[in-house]
């Protein structure tokens, strides 16, 4: 289970439905930066990492953690091995074919991040490695692996180029605090894991590459869990935890940030009884789901002693 997977459940819509107005979107822009390409999400990822880069250059005090696509590595590297949880052997990652593809990956991008954070030069080399950076971050997210890790296709290039073009400097200015894809530390796991796009001062800021401009009631829900995260646990990685009073969506098509305050979405008599039902439901589910897990690590060791 992660954020995405609870907040996608019937009885959890439903409650955040009754207990949060979603906001209007009263502007209308346009399009200005169509898809090239109908890999939607494979350049969704890659352009959160590539406007990660972007902050990370124009902020050099931005606090950063570990690529979610390390992740992905380690991933690529346990897929072929069956663990026993009863046994106190830790296996050893297997260095398949995958896996060295990926690890290929992997060190191209941290040259390739390295050269940008010292010219701030968007080079092609640059945008082919956060494409392979989104596909190992599928791989930790999903478990599915592209069949060329490394590859990237010339009209995804493209639009990544375009779309940070359209990135006004402006509008991601940081004047005490810009944190890179934030965990909210126990609070993450309560939930299977939630990590966000950045934090820029007191905004918790998502990033959206759809081509409608428009505040789905899933997005909006997002938003509101990864802010009760914070509420619980703060943002790891931090020393104090900060306030968050905004919360909002950069809609990267649009070059447009949509943002909400707070103290206009939460009722303050409710909110607390709110994030109670919140926990209890999220370490029910968390409970089911370890059950299940445990069941299913059962059932493959008995297969292996048939």
């Amino acid at each position: 289970m992660s954020l995405t997977g609870f907040l996608a459940q019937r009885e959890i819509r439903a409650r955040f439905r009754a207990e949060f107005a979603k906001p209007r979107m009263a502007i209308k822009k346009p399009l200005v930066a169509p898809p090239l390409s109908r890999r939607y999400a494979l350049v969704g990822t890659a352009f959160d990492y590539l406007l990660r880069f972007y902050l990370h250059r124009r902020t050099p005090n931005a606090v950063h953690r570990r690529w979610v696509a390390e992740e992905g590595l380690q991933r690529l590297g346990w897929e072929s091995t069956v663990v026993d949880i009863d046994s106190d052997d830790i296996p050893s990652v297997v260095e398949d074919e995958s896996y060295r593809a990926g690890a290929a990956v992997l060190t191209r991008a941290r040259a390739a991040h390295a050269r940008y954070i010292a010219s701030g030069t968007i080079t092609d080399s640059l945008l082919r490695a956060v494409v392979g950076l989104a596909k190992l971050d599928v791989v930790y997210r999903s478990g599915f692996i592209d069949d060329d890790l490394g590859g990237a296709h010339t009209e995804d290039i493209r639009d990544l180029r375009r779309l940070i073009a359209l990135v006004n400097p402006r509008t991601f200015r940081a004047e005490r605090r810009c944190i890179l894809n934030p965990v909210f530390g126990k609070a993450s796991r309560l939930v299977g894991g939630a990590d966000a796009d950045f934090v820029i001062d007191r905004t918790l800021i998502d990033v959206k590459t759809t081509k409608t401009l428009e505040l789905r009631r899933e997005d909006f829900n997002q938003l509101i869990g990864y802010y009760i995260l914070h509420e619980l646990s703060g943002l790891e990685g931090t020393k104090r935890k900060g306030k968050i009073s905004k919360i909002a969506i950069y809609f990267a098509r649009y070059a447009h940030l949509e943002s909400f305050d707070m103290k206009t979405i939460i009722n303050p008599s409710t909110f607390p009884q709110f994030v109670r039902w919140f926990v209890r439901a999220a370490r029910t589910r968390r409970g089911s789901a370890s059950l299940q897990t445990r069941r299913a690590h059962s059932a493959r060791k008995r297969e292996r002693r048939t």
